[in-house]
């Protein structure tokens, strides 16, 4: 069943904030959890929720596992009924045993009027900034994907073409595959995946609606592949993406990028995020321009903490 074919309350949590998702997760952790749910008088639904997990002796983060956490609330709550909302999670955390919160907001282009007054108001209230990173999203709207980037990107997108690169969703064992091509890539790059097979096969049994597998072929073997997840009605986020050792040449990513961009038109998003360019605050310039050169635009992701105690 798509997400789009789902009646949804008013207010609903993105996947990373959701109880099913902190249950998946639960046991790598230290072994408390804090979860806070704000209901507004004579209303029976959160509208807002609040999810952490101790990783050390009274360091509670949020999320415990997962790309943002921090407070998500409905677009329909005030500045005074946040503050509320999170002075009642502070009293919970103090009670659980915790000195120090610290939380990862999601990048500002998910909500970018509400997400810089909710940074507004916790710094008011003693948190700081620990760490920012740059995040890349594209707006899907009604214009081709070749319209959104630059020449370099059209010319990129012809190449991968003419070298005869098909792009698909792909379905059971094939979906190892695409993860191998990725994992190959990431090795190149002396870099690791936070997720192994066996966490995005869990992933995929609990949520099979939101996780999706994309794959780049090119004379019946793959290439290049993404893993990508709806974490709400709006936004379709890339976990993943990346080619094998050798493929640079033909840019399948590229033809990738193009597929997703589709694929979230088609199903109603208006977000396709790429995730971060930088890591612990230092930019990755080659991907940063890559991004861009699709048509990405790029805001902040935030990390905040606070000492409580």
């Amino acid at each position: 069943m798509s997400l789009h074919n789902t009646t949804l309350p008013a207010f609903e949590p993105d996947l990373f904030n959701t109880e099913a998702y902190a249950r998946l997760h639960a046991s790598r952790f230290f072994g408390s959890e804090v979860r806070s749910e704000y209901f507004r008088a004579g209303h029976n639904m959160p509208t807002g929720v609040f999810h952490a997990m101790q990783v050390l002796p009274g360091l509670f983060i949020s999320p415990g596992r997962g790309p943002y956490g921090g407070f998500d609330i409905s677009s329909e709550l005030d500045e005074a009924e946040l503050a509320v909302f999170i002075a009642k999670t502070e009293a919970r955390l103090r009670q659980c045993g915790a000195h120090r919160v610290e939380l990862v907001l999601p990048p500002f282009c998910y909500a970018p009027h509400r997400g810089p007054r909710t940074l507004a108001l916790l710094c008011r209230l003693g948190y700081c900034v620990i760490r920012q990173e740059l995040n890349q999203a594209l707006n899907v709207g009604e214009k081709c994907f070749a319209v959104q980037g630059n020449y370099a990107n059209r010319k990129r997108l012809n190449k991968a073409n003419r070298a005869g690169i098909l792009v698909r969703r792909l379905n059971g064992e094939e979906c190892r595959e695409g993860y191998e091509a990725i994992h190959e890539n990431r090795i190149k790059k002396d870099r690791s995946l936070s997720m192994s097979w066996q966490d995005v096969q869990q992933m995929q049994a609990a949520f099979p609606d939101r996780v999706f597998h994309f794959g780049a072929e090119q004379h019946g073997r793959i290439i290049a592949a993404a893993i990508c997840m709806a974490v709400n009605r709006r936004t379709l986020y890339v976990f993943a993406w990346g080619e094998r050792v050798g493929a640079e040449s033909v840019s399948p990513v590229t033809s990738i990028a193009a597929h997703l961009f589709e694929f979230a038109q088609r199903g109603g998003f208006t977000l396709l995020d790429l995730g971060t360019s930088s890591v612990d605050g230092i930019v990755n310039p080659g991907l940063l321009r890559f991004k861009e050169s699709l048509g990405a635009t790029t805001s902040l992701k935030l990390s905040l903490g606070k000492a409580l105690a």
